[in-house]
C-alpha cells in the first residue's frame, strides 16, 4: 500500500477538512479496504484531537465525536479518505471520482435548472460530478435522512471557474441557507463540502 501524506484543505478555525490519497493492491479485499479506510479515519481525526475520544452515531447514522462537541462528516472513495469537524455547525462532506455513469442517473437527481447549468459548461460532467457531491454533503450536514435531492436540496448555478457554492435545503419542518467550497485534490478527483449553514424562518401557514 502506498501512502500520500494527508493534507488540510480547509481551516478557518471552526471547519476543519483533512484528507489522504493511498493506492490500494487489487489483491484486497472490499472488507480490507474499508479497514484501511476506517484506520485513516481515525488518523485523521486523531492529528487534530490529542484527548482520548471515539467516533459514535446518532440515531439517524450521523457520525460525531465523544467525549466533546466537536461534530464530524466522513467520505471515502477509491483511495480517497476525508473528513470534516467543525464546532458550531453540522459539517458534510463528499469526495468522488470523475464517473460517466453519473450522466444516467443526473435526471433523477438534478431539477431542471440544475441539469441546464451543467449543460451549459465547457465540462458538463465536472459539474454534474460537483453537484452529486454538493447534494450529498448536503445531505450529511442535515443529518436527519429524508431527503429528496429534487423536491429538498437546490444547489445555485456555478460557474466552470467558481470555487465556492450556494444552495438551499428545505422541507416542511426546515429551511436553511448553505454554503459550500469545492477543491480538486488531484484530477479526476472532487471534494465537496458544506462551509456554512444558516437556518431560514418557515413560512406560515396562510
Amino acid at each position: 500500500m502506498i501512502i500520500n501524506q494527508s493534507e488540510c484543505f480547509f481551516d478557518n478555525g471552526d471547519l476543519v477538512v483533512l484528507g489522504v490519497r493511498f493506492e490500494i493492491p487489487y489483491v484486497n479485499s472490499g472488507k480490507e479496504v474499508r479497514g484501511i479506510e476506517q484506520q485513516w479515519v481515525s488518523q485523521l481525526i486523531d492529528s487534530r484531537i490529542a484527548a482520548p475520544h471515539s467516533v459514535v452515531y446518532d440515531e439517524f447514522g450521523k457520525p460525531g465525536i465523544s467525549p466533546g462537541s466537536t461534530r464530524l462528516s466522513i467520505s471515502h472513495t477509491g483511495g480517497f479518505v476525508a473528513i470534516a469537524l467543525a464546532q458550531t455547525f453540522n459539517p458534510g462532506i463528499d469526495v468522488e471520482r470523475t464517473r460517466e455513469k453519473i450522466r444516467n442517473i443526473a435526471a433523477r437527481v438534478f431539477n431542471q435548472e440544475e441539469l441546464a447549468n451543467a449543460r451549459s459548461h465547457a465540462d458538463e460532467l465536472r459539474a454534474l460530478q460537483i453537484l452529486w457531491g454538493a447534494k450529498e454533503a448536503l445531505y450529511k450536514s442535515y443529518g436527519k435522512k429524508a431527503l429528496d435531492f429534487i423536491e429538498h436540496i437546490r444547489v445555485d448555478s456555478f460557474s466552470d471557474v467558481d470555487e465556492h457554492l450556494a444552495a438551499t435545503v428545505k422541507t416542511d419542518q426546515f429551511s436553511a441557507r448553505y454554503t459550500l467550497s469545492v477543491v480538486t485534490p488531484e484530477i479526476n478527483y472532487y471534494l465537496v463540502f458544506v462551509t456554512g449553514c444558516e437556518e431560514e424562518p418557515l413560512n406560515e401557514p396562510v
